[in-house]
């Protein structure tokens, strides 16, 4: 009884260790960074209240639509401010790392789930979208849960168990349809170790709660097609590398060091027979791969933070190898090896500078600005997190004006960014020519991924 006491104290402490290692690290410098495009996004959504995201779901972009109810009944409680909105993903990072570290426990042992815990909290990656307002930090957690709930089915079958993994699976398929792949890879799994006997009414009810469920969002999905991805690129080896490389924070070392473990511990269960827990982990982690990378021959999908649910299950995986070494040194050392180049790349996460710098860019504007100003942005949406700044600032601030209007200011601010431009660029030449024949070019400004030039008549 005593060493039962014990365990389940040890355990408790290590869930709350690594539960606030992650937290800690996803709040650190959280405002650091300006809001992007498509945070800015995730906040309009947001500020206008449950209306505007229902009108949204149902008339633009049905993905994602769980995470924006509830960013939008969270902003009414704390506000608009950077750190209000970017606070859900990082305490749905914080979350999901004490389920990380129980799949460890119930897998391969304490140490291991301590191992993965801790990996989990100071990957870069995760960091990087537990300090991101998108649905990204919200979707590994329900996945990950979901998986817990798919284990302990596994080994305690039970109604509600059954019930809370619909629930938990069908809220990851609305917070993006990606959640959909991890669902897919526990079937393949449970196939696996079960072969025919997978197919019972248990497995039925689920899927058919599922298929039920998820069939509303299926439709608005097919309805609004597939023009919000026609921006992704088809998938390349350099990109499958990329996403592998960014998994690890960055780091080829540590990328290596976590395959090779991995690699290791699939080898460790073959040998000893064992193999359920890397089965469902494997599935977890490579089958959403396999399936992005199969849709991207018709249509490109393969994004690295779409694929960011497959995280866990590699260093999972990971820890699992390390603690079948037989050598504790070599063990010690490979997990010491990959948490000092963990903290390595977060630490190079901090110090990079935002994806789009539009707060420097409102902010380099303001004291410049004066009345009557005009203000072109190219393409059009990139206004969107410039607005989120111009709403928070004092005003007034340049108004916007169409692209035949240019001629009636005195005064008109482009902004654009390169990396939007893409096939809107006889668009953007346009402009700017038109703004070459009625005005001159007073001042430019370079800013992370966002570029001014001031005109005057």
């Amino acid at each position: 009884m005593n060493d039962t006491n014990a365990a389940a104290r040890g355990a408790t402490r290590d869930v709350v260790v690594v539960a606030v290692l992650a937290l800690f690290a996803s709040v650190l410098f959280i405002d650091a960074k300006s809001v992007w495009l498509d945070e800015a996004v995730s906040i309009e959504y947001a500020l206008g209240g449950p209306r505007n995201v229902l009108t949204g779901i149902a008339l633009q972009d049905p993905n994602m639509s769980f995470y924006y109810a509830l960013l939008s009944v969270w902003a009414k409680l704390v506000g608009p401010s950077e750190m209000a909105m970017r606070l859900p993903s990082a305490i749905c990072a914080a979350l999901t790392a004490p389920l990380v570290y129980l799949l460890g426990e119930r897998f391969f042992g304490r140490r291991a789930g301590l191992i993965a815990g801790t990996l989990f909290a100071l990957n870069a990656f995760i960091v990087e979208f537990g300090q991101t307002v998108r649905g990204y930090a919200l979707l590994t957690l329900l996945v990950t849960a979901a998986t817990w709930l798919f284990v302990h089915e596994l080994d305690r079958p039970s109604r509600w168990t059954r019930i809370a993994y619909v629930v938990t699976g069908v809220l990851a398929f609305h917070t993006h349809y990606f959640g959909a792949l991890a669902l897919l890879a526990h079937f393949v799994a449970l196939l696996i170790i079960r072969g025919k006997g997978a197919l019972t009414r248990e497995t039925a009810f689920v899927a058919g709660g599922f298929a039920l469920l998820c069939s509303p969002m299926v439709l608005l999905a097919a309805r609004e097609g597939g023009d919000r991805t026609a921006w992704i690129q088809p998938p390349t080896l350099a990109s499958v590398w990329e996403t592998l490389f960014q998994f690890a924070g960055e780091s080829g070392i540590l990328l290596a060091l976590l395959l090779g473990s991995a690699a290791y511990a699939v080898l460790s269960a073959r040998r000893s027979g064992e193999t359920g827990p890397v089965t469902i982990l494997v599935a977890w982690c490579v089958l959403p791969f396999i399936v992005a990378l199969a849709v991207s021959l018709v249509k490109p999908l393969f994004m690295p933070h779409y694929l960011i649910a497959s995280v866990p299950p590699l260093l999972l995986l990971a820890a699992g190898g390390l603690t079948k070494l037989r050598a504790p040194v070599i063990a010690a050392a490979g997990a010491g090896t990959a948490i000092v180049f963990s903290v390595l790349g977060l630490v190079s996460y901090y110090r990079e500078e935002g994806d789009e710098a539009f707060r420097e860019a409102a902010a380099w504007i303001a004291p410049r600005q004066q009345p009557g100003d005009g203000i072109i942005f190219q393409p059009f949406y990139i206004s969107a997190p410039y607005d989120y700044y111009q709403q928070r600032g004092d005003p007034p601030y340049p108004e916007k004006v169409s692209n035949d209007a240019v001629s009636e200011r005195e005064r008109v601010w482009l902004v654009y960014s390169y990396g939007h431009i893409g096939r809107r660029r006889r668009e953007f030449d346009d402009v700017r020519a038109s703004l070459s024949r009625s005005h001159r070019l007073k001042a430019t400004q370079s800013f992370q991924r966002v570029e001014i030039e001031y005109y005057v008549k």
